[in-house]
């Protein structure tokens, strides 16, 4: 009989302890649980890493053209907190007055067929490849190439060119004209903003791409007749 007790002792002993560590198991489970679902905001926005402003707002003063070209960019702050991908724009001035809509934004390397690139601004504008345009013919706008691919067909020379509602010229980039600042709006990127729009067939012929070659190149001409130092 007192073999039998010990037995049943020990049986007994084993399973307080399963039902213990059962006990255990499921505190650490929860808790596990808890604290996922308490910082998971926080692991999202690390996760999603791409934006903590995602209206950019900027101004560009030409020196060469004495136009002021002002307003604001949608889109996304890459993780260098330098680089802006831009999806589309925001209300323009030029010159304190309103400038016609831009519904189409595009990277020129992309447009020209250059290579695969997304319409990007940097705040210290050490990589400008945006188009932005009233159509996908981009007859009509504005564009900024600083080391990318339109600017490399020219030397590396800085563009800023201007359609027919934005002075109709075109005059080397200059950084020094460029400030921009990024601000929050609250939304996750790209909620409540459209979505990036590329050309589907690219216009390198259209007359106000023709003519920005032209006075390009006219313009680097000039500077080198001059023997004024080209910067960006």
């Amino acid at each position: 009989m007192k073999v039998k007790r010990s037995v049943k002792a020990s049986e007994a002993m084993r399973g307080w302890q399963k039902c213990e560590d059962l006990k255990n198991n499921l505190f650490k489970l929860a808790m596990t649980y808890w604290n996922t679902v308490a910082i998971l905001p926080l692991l999202l926005s690390l996760a999603s890493g791409t934006s903590r402003a995602d209206i950019l707002s900027f101004t560009y003063h030409s020196p060469d053209l004495g136009s002021l070209l002002s307003g604001t960019m949608n889109g996304t702050f890459e993780p260098d907190d330098n680089t802006f991908v831009v999806t589309s724009m925001g209300p323009l001035d030029l010159d304190g007055a309103p400038a016609p809509a831009l519904p189409f934004v595009d990277s020129p390397d992309n447009f020209l067929s250059i290579g695969p690139a997304l319409p990007t601004v940097t705040l210290n504008a050490s990589f400008m490849d945006l188009f932005a345009c009233t159509d996908d013919t981009c007859s009509d706008g504005f564009l900024f190439g600083v080391g990318d691919g339109v600017s490399g067909l020219f030397g590396g020379v800085p563009v800023y060119s201007g359609g027919p509602s934005f002075g109709n010229a075109t005059s080397l980039f200059d950084a020094n004209g460029w400030s921009a600042a990024g601000t929050d709006d609250d939304t996750s990127p790209g909620d409540g903003e459209s979505a990036p729009v590329f050309a589907a067939t690219p216009e390198p012929s259209s007359l106000w791409l023709g003519l920005t070659a032209v006075a390009l190149a006219l313009a680097v001409r000039r500077h080198r007749r001059l023997g004024r130092p080209i910067s960006g």
